[in-house]
């Protein structure tokens, strides 16, 4: 029989083992959260991994002296191997924006980074207010001005367009921060290459004996605030760099050299995308970089044409194509054995690169430059957690523009990996570890991505990649573009 002293005791009895499992539970999930957050904290507060090169730290400026010092001769010496190096054009432009998220500061600063040190042959469109400022900004290095078109506006693809451009705002997602106006600067880059590339090969304004024969082989579009950080980039695009890239592209791709576009991307896309097809409209998420992109004058024709066939055809059908990118993606699946690429962020824990292609040996000057290899998938809540476990040891820079160092000449990279060094040192002294007198090599090797040491360590190069290789490494080997009926 149950009596009032037996009751407590009968559920004291009951609940002791409810209590004590609930307390574990909970014991665990604080645990669970609270080595979640660690990480996280851990991995997003190692400074070297997200530098941002504002300056040159007072450590590394003695490298900065240094290497300053070695650059002309280094450089003169690897281009003397070269008795006919391809003839390389740069294609920029600048063109104010009433409404823009960077001060007319910042473009001058970015300007000079990028037109006082770049010693190649630059043609640069603007408006006749802004030429004194280019012209101010490039020094005695070889640039024509051209000055045509007082606005993006007037170019002949886009004449005639403001007004339907202004009834694409309301369908951009990040309408709020973008204007008709802008919307228009990126879709004249096609035209900007192209008309150039036509330009400088029917007459060079550059030639020292005029008239002079068309002899540009390649030319890159080059967005004119690329260069936002300290750098020892000269002599770049490196002429010898460009034709090793284009003749393994070729191999890797299948296509004719001539035939090649040069595209950066900066992610891969995620496998649902294998359902799009062309009818559904430009591929909207971040896959190409339209800061830079080039190839021969055959190639950039190419680009130039599909590009506006394609813009045109999606606006004719109501679809937003303000976005540059977006429209570039969706070429880059139509036509992906056009394309050849470098990708930064190449991940150990996400990609695992191996050949769709015949082996063939590598170029001489960079054997790192290996074909596209098959991934090894892991499952998507690793791809979560093992960034925060891998902790890495390289920097390259901002991500974004690591074309930039891809297609550098060996002793300029050299230089700008001095460079890096240097400042991820002098950050890594100054985080809470190094104060304690700790280093990236007293952890365990196996926290650590590629280890090595040596100056290629800081940025190993990374892989030369055929964009159809790439899609079909993610989609699956039969996976081709559903293009419109």
């Amino acid at each position: 029989m149950l009596t009032a002293r037996k009751l407590p005791q009968l559920l004291c009895g009951r609940m002791l083992p409810i209590i004590r499992r609930f307390t574990i539970a909970w014991v665990l999930i604080v645990c669970s959260v609270t080595v979640f957050f660690t990480l996280i904290f851990f991995y997003h507060h190692h400074e070297w991994r997200t530098l941002r090169l504002t300056g040159i730290s007072n450590d590394a400026q003695t490298s900065y002296s240094v290497a300053n010092s070695v650059q002309s001769s280094d450089v003169d010496i690897h281009h003397a191997q070269s008795p006919h190096p391809a003839k390389i054009l740069i294609v920029s432009a600048f063109y104010p924006l009433s409404k823009s998220k960077h001060s007319i500061e910042d473009y001058k600063a970015w300007l000079n980074r990028f037109l006082q040190t770049i010693e190649s042959p630059v043609y640069f469109f603007t408006t006749p207010a802004m030429e004194g400022l280019i012209r101010g900004c490039r020094a005695n290095h070889p640039i024509f001005i051209n000055t045509t078109f007082e606005r993006a506006f007037a170019v002949p693809p886009l004449r005639e367009l403001e007004g339907e451009y202004e009834k694409l705002q309301a369908k951009d997602r990040e309408g709020f921060r973008h204007s008709p106006e802008l919307y228009s600067v990126w879709n004249a880059k096609p035209y900007f290459l192209d008309e150039a590339m036509k330009n400088v090969n029917s007459h060079d304004p550059f030639a020292q004996n005029a008239p002079s024969p068309p002899a540009y082989d390649y030319g890159f579009w080059v967005d004119a605030g690329s260069f936002r950080q300290e750098h020892f980039y000269q002599r770049w695009p490196d002429a010898q760099r460009v034709e090793e890239v284009f003749d393994e592209g070729s191999k890797l791709a299948g296509t004719p050299q001539d035939e090649l576009i040069f595209f950066p991307i900066c992610t891969i896309p995620e496998r649902g995308w294998k359902r799009w097809r062309e009818s559904d409209g430009p591929v909207d998420f971040d896959f190409s970089e339209g800061s830079f992109f080039g190839g021969s004058p055959k190639a950039i024709s190419w680009y130039a044409r599909t590009f506006y066939a394609q813009h045109d055809k999606y606006l004719a059908n109501g679809i937003f194509v303000g976005k540059d990118q977006t429209v570039i993606n969706a070429i880059m699946f139509l036509h992906s054995n056009k394309f050849i690429s470098v990708w930064v962020g190449q991940p150990p824990y996400l990609l695992d690169l191996p050949s769709l292609s015949p082996p063939h040996s590598p170029s001489s000057s960079d054997a790192a430059m290996a074909p596209l290899r098959r991934p090894r998938v892991y499952p998507p809540l690793s791809r979560i957690f093992l960034p925060l476990l891998s902790v890495p040891r390289t920097y390259c820079g901002p991500e974004w523009y690591h074309y930039e160092f891809f297609l550098a000449s060996p002793s300029e990279r050299k230089l700008m990996l001095a460079l890096w060094g240097n400042i991820r040192d002098s950050r890594m002294r100054g985080a809470w570890w190094g104060q304690r007198g700790w280093s990236m090599t007293n952890f365990p090797r196996t926290i650590w991505m590629a280890g090595g040491g040596g100056d290629e360590s800081i940025c190993p190069m990374k892989e030369l990649m055929s964009v159809e290789s790439l899609l079909k490494v993610q989609f699956g080997e039969r996976w081709a573009p559903k293009r419109m009926e």
